[in-house]
């Protein structure tokens, strides 16, 4: 018989599988139960692609059932009124620790019931892949799938137009900025079990507002898609549910994106707010930018001036001027290729930098802070943390100022540094040290304190 911990990995691993098929953008389902999927994956480093859930390693999945609150709305799922769990008795056999055991996986029929096709591939630490799929056709034997062409198409034209308004949902926006002075919509009609959806627009004050009003029947969800040509310097705001937003050509207006459930990609853009949940953003190039929602994934490659906020959002910037954190972030990851200014609040979240400019202002709990290099201009470093192991690598030629006080920690600095100590002290599990590092008059100040965690300078 199988153990508690081994139950809830199987537990675990079947509710991944049964919701991952239920996160597209035309369910009609409670998207409770994804919120909850997508957290575990977060904290399981599972991640997405297409049709595909990889998992790092098989045998890691052990996921907290007390904090998967969610899995009671399993009881809304049709699907699983036809779940026969007796024909999960095959489980007693099954050793977790061996991907092999998997195999008699194919063997749960009744999962089915579920609707499209799921392909289940596991990685192995010695990338052994075994793969599963799941015929999830719906009862009908057909596939529940949109036509790839669209039913109609319209087309509109609008002048003297200085701001555009889009609210849509089930379906996608395409924009390309345009020399022309007008507006011009493309509308696709895209047909679902022989109902099409509906959109009014409407001009007020040289305001042009799109609204999705109908997608299809009550639960067929049936998609548009808008191809939006806009005159430079024109504002566009989107509110955009469980569709993707792609920004083709340079956008030079102001951009408010509002993203549920939904994907924005653009090239180049000027001024933008971004409101993401549960998707994600990838920018070539960005002037200044608003960052802010839960759950979503941020790319920018280039971008000047950054404020962010929010929870569980992961962010990577190559090269930034100033990024900001507004309020406190929390469980999310950065990583910063070259940066010239950091300041901010994190909890529960790593920080990695690879080169440091001029300076960096930073308070971080549970999470840990690493700065591969810093330039030999640097200004201020000023680092407070918890629970937080913080790892500086300085240039040979630098000259700062240190203050840097540690309890229930260790301070390393190497021999290779010059190092001279007005206050120097360790006892009662707490480390002070005051002085200089480097050679000549400062040039930069330290500020550095932790408490349960190191600091390691390299």
């Amino acid at each position: 018989m199988l153990n508690k911990d081994m139950m809830k990995k199987i537990i675990l691993l079947l509710a991944i599988v049964l919701t991952s098929s239920y996160g597209k953008a035309d369910d009609r389902t409670d998207y409770q139960l994804q919120d909850s999927v997508r957290i575990i994956k977060k904290k399981l480093e599972i991640g997405q692609k297409g049709e595909r859930i990889y998992y790092s390693d098989i045998q890691s999945i052990d996921g907290d059932l007390l904090s998967f609150d969610s899995l009671n709305s399993l009881n809304s799922l049709q699907s699983l009124q036809d779940l026969n769990l007796s024909s999960l008795d095959l489980l007693n056999d099954l050793d977790l620790s061996s991907p092999e055991s998997f195999e008699s996986l194919e063997e749960v029929k009744n999962l089915a019931e579920l609707r499209n096709y799921t392909e289940l591939e596991i990685v192995t630490n010695n990338n052994q892949k075994k793969k599963f799929v799941f015929n999830t056709r719906s009862s009908s034997g057909k596939n529940d799938k949109s036509s790839d062409k669209p039913a109609k198409t319209d087309k509109k034209t609008f002048s003297n137009i200085s701001a555009i308004d889009v609210t849509h949902k089930y379906g996608n926006i395409v924009t390309r900025e345009s020399s022309s002075k007008q507006v011009e919509v493309e509308i696709q009609y895209f047909e679902k079990d022989g109902s099409i959806g509906e959109c009014q627009i409407s001009n007020t004050g040289g305001q042009l507002s799109i609204l999705t009003v109908k997608t299809g029947g009550k639960r067929s969800n049936a998609k548009i898609n808008y191809i939006i040509s806009i005159p430079r310097g024109t504002a566009f705001d989107v509110n955009i549910n469980y569709g993707d937003v792609k920004m083709i050509d340079n956008f030079n207006g102001a951009l408010n994106a509002n993203l549920s459930y939904s994907n924005l990609s653009a090239q180049k853009i000027s001024n933008a707010t971004i409101k993401a949940r549960y998707s994600d953003v990838e920018i070539a190039e960005a002037q200044d930018m608003n960052l802010s929602g839960a759950y979503s994934d941020y790319t920018i490659t280039k971008v000047r001036n950054v404020i962010s906020s929010g929870d569980y959002n992961d962010c990577q910037f190559d090269e930034i001027n100033t990024l900001t954190i507004d309020e406190k972030s929390t469980y999310g990851d950065l990583e910063i290729g070259t940066i010239n200014s950091f300041s901010g609040k994190i909890y529960y979240a790593d920080l990695v930098i690879e080169n440091l400019l001029s300076d960096i202002n930073v308070t971080s709990n549970y999470g840990d802070i690493t700065i591969k290099s810093v330039s030999s201009k640097v200004k201020n470093i000023y680092i407070k943390g918890s629970y937080c192991d913080v790892e500086i690598g300085l240039p040979s030629g630098l000259s700062a100022t240190l203050d840097a006080n540690i309890i229930y920690g260790d301070l390393n600095i190497p021999r290779s540094y010059t190092t001279k100590f007005t206050e120097s002290s360790e006892k009662n599990n707490r480390v002070i040290m005051r002085g200089q590092i480097g050679k000549g008059n400062p040039t930069a100040k330290i500020e550095v304190s932790n408490r349960y965690a190191d600091i390691q300078f390299r």
